[in-house]
């Protein structure tokens, strides 16, 4: 399962006490991959088998007054697959996601284990927990 969460409480600049949210996100391999051809949209139709292994990346989620990023040996604008999944997020839920995230990497960038894809999935998941267990829904 790529969400494991772990929640808590800690202190923020808001008001109160706010919950906060450590989220796994595991890394893939592939078993099976077959390029089946171009789409449109520049990327391919794949079809695979694939197994989550036990290696992850660490999503810190907390409420905050303002959109905060940081991912350590990342590139940390909208190029980032994370901050990607936040402005999906955001036009869906018709909010702002003031929200402070801390991507802390352990699987390699790059290298075909999915580590970006599985830090957005696991993001978006964990926007909707964080809004809807606070009240925040309205942004």
């Amino acid at each position: 399962m790529l969400l494991k969460p772990c929640f808590g409480w800690a202190s923020s600049n808001l008001d109160s006490l706010v919950g906060f949210m450590l989220l796994r996100a595991f890394a893939k391999i592939n078993l099976d991959l077959r390029v089946l051809g171009h789409r449109e949209d520049g990327y391919h139709e794949v079809r695979t088998i694939l197994q989550a292994i036990d290696w992850w990346d660490e999503i810190h989620l907390e409420p905050a007054n303002r959109f905060e990023f940081s991912a350590p040996g990342t590139p940390e604008d909208e190029t980032n697959l994370v901050v990607r999944a936040v402005r999906a997020y955001e036009r869906l839920a018709h909010l702002t996601a003031n929200v402070r995230i801390k991507v802390t990497k352990n699987i390699p960038i790059g290298r075909g284990f999915g580590g970006g894809s599985a830090d957005a999935a696991v993001t978006f998941m964990g926007l909707q927990r964080l809004f809807k267990r606070s009240g925040l829904q309205n942004g």
